[in-house]
């Protein structure tokens, strides 16, 4: 990113307080303290602190200057530390941020891949970023980065010697999709399975698909829509979609589809991609057969930008395990750790116990599951966490533990469906549980740990490891 003061307050209708017109602005913060000499330094309102109280501090730091919502009178800085520095006042510097990533977006020569769903759009990120980088020059947003400030501080990130950005978009409402999708503007949209994940927010799965379609309204008739044709509303998708469309999936009925799918030792998937009358062998190097899904929509991805069979498989086979997704690592008492506590939803949550249960009779170990609330399901939150007590049951877990109000009902049902009350513990810390931890599991145990993120079991995880 390039833009000289002039152009830069011409695109957010601001108004140059101080600075030469000329100044060329190269690079943005957000965050003071992480804030680089020669950064432009915009601060945002958030929910606890307004940026605005860190300026001083930005240009401490040698920030070449500011974006501001308040006039010369109100702010409060230090006139010996803004001398020369360049200053811009808006009417809102969130808008002004969006509007200039909108600008710079404009004039990129790169196309936009954004990515949207209700599972795994992180980790469909990551392995479509893998497999188009074996042809072209890509970057992608980093973790968390797929909101309304994360998307424009990703495009600003970028120079136009990329030929792909790859995005994630969030979804915690109506218009959000579609607010980001006018920042980006992306050529291909990839959509992941949709399930309740969010309802709390939007009310419904109607809401939720209908909010999560707004990806596929934004891409052009030149563009492409990569969609799941195991999901139960492909059909609407398809129906909506202004661009051609390639789905994926499991169905024999999909044009990008997998079969003779196994897991080796280390339940990591195996499996032949076929495409048209052709087909590959893919070995994954990540656990779960899970992740063949969000494969499949990779290669979706590659088959689109004219990638042969043998350049996607070259790229779903160099994907890197994903921290704190099905993670596996050597625990303390020489346990076998699964990490999955970056969060949880019902699907995700069935997918991991499955692969605790793989490992425990491939290894003839104990199983052993730590698992905690999962979040934002609404008037679903009930049902989902007995299910999931239940499916601990049928998957013959030797050793529960929990925390958590909702994580409780995954306890109780257990219990009432069989298992004994010395394989089922309640817990009402997370200190709680590494305190008695490793009074309750055994050596070479293969231990989970999963939660939704707000659970912080990370926490756990990190105890558990070899390192700590």
């Amino acid at each position: 990113m390039e833009l000289s003061l002039k152009e830069l307050t011409k695109v957010i209708k601001g108004k140059i307080i101080s600075g030469n017109p000329k100044s060329i602005i190269k690079s943005i913060s957000i965050d003071s303290r992480t804030l680089n000499k020669g950064d432009f330094f915009i601060p945002l309102l958030g929910e606890k602190c307004d940026g605005h109280q860190f300026i001083n501090e930005a240009l401490s730091k040698r920030a070449i200057g500011f974006l501001t919502s308040m006039d010369e009178n109100r702010l409060n800085f230090k006139r010996e530390i803004y001398l020369n520095k360049i200053i811009i006042l808006v009417e809102n510097t969130q808008e002004a941020l969006e509007e200039m990533a909108k600008y710079v977006r404009k004039i990129s020569r790169y196309e936009v891949v954004a990515i949207t769903g209700s599972i795994g759009k992180t980790v469909t990120k990551e392995i479509i970023t893998s497999v188009l980088k074996q042809k072209f020059k890509v970057e992608c947003s980093p973790e968390n980065y797929n909101t309304e400030i994360g998307v424009p501080l990703t495009i600003l990130s970028y120079n136009d010697d990329i030929q792909i950005l790859i995005l994630e978009l969030a979804m915690r409402g109506l218009n959000q999709i579609t607010r980001l999708a006018k920042i980006c503007k992306p050529k291909i949209g990839v959509m992941t399975l949709i399930n309740n994940t969010h309802i709390e927010l939007l009310g419904s799965v109607e809401n939720i698909v209908k909010a999560k379609s707004e990806l596929i309204k934004a891409i052009p008739k030149d563009g492409v829509t990569i969609l799941c044709r195991d999901d139960k509303w492909y059909t609407l998708f398809s129906s909506i979609s202004n661009s051609e469309v390639v789905n994926y999936g499991l169905s024999n009925d999909s044009q990008v589809s997998a079969k003779d799918i196994t897991l080796d030792e280390m339940a990591k998937p195996r499996f032949k991609l076929c495409f048209k009358d052709r087909e590959v062998d893919i070995s994954l190097p990540i656990t779960g057969d899970q992740y063949v899904l969000n494969s499949l929509a990779a290669a979706a991805v590659g088959i689109s930008y004219e990638m042969d069979l043998n350049q996607i498989k070259k790229g779903l086979e160099s994907v890197k395990p994903f921290k704190m997704r099905m993670q596996i690592e050597e625990g303390k008492r020489n346990i076998l750790l699964i990490n999955d506590s970056y969060n949880a939803n019902p699907t995700s949550m069935k997918a991991a116990i499955k692969v605790l249960s793989y490992l425990k009779q491939k290894r003839k170990r104990r199983s052993v599951a730590i698992l905690g609330d999962m979040l934002e399901l609404g008037k679903f939150s009930g049902i989902s966490h007995i299910n999931i007590g239940k499916f601990i049951v049928r998957q013959n877990v030797d050793l529960l533990l929990t925390r958590g109000e909702n994580a409780k009902i995954i306890s109780q049902t257990a219990l009432s469906n069989g298992m004994s009350k010395d394989q089922v513990h309640q817990f009402s810390s997370n200190d709680e549980i590494k305190e008695n931890i490793l009074n309750l599991i055994k050596p070479k145990d293969i231990v989970l740990v999963k939660a939704s993120r707000a659970m912080a079991f990370d926490d756990i995880a990190d105890f558990l490891t070899v390192h700590n």
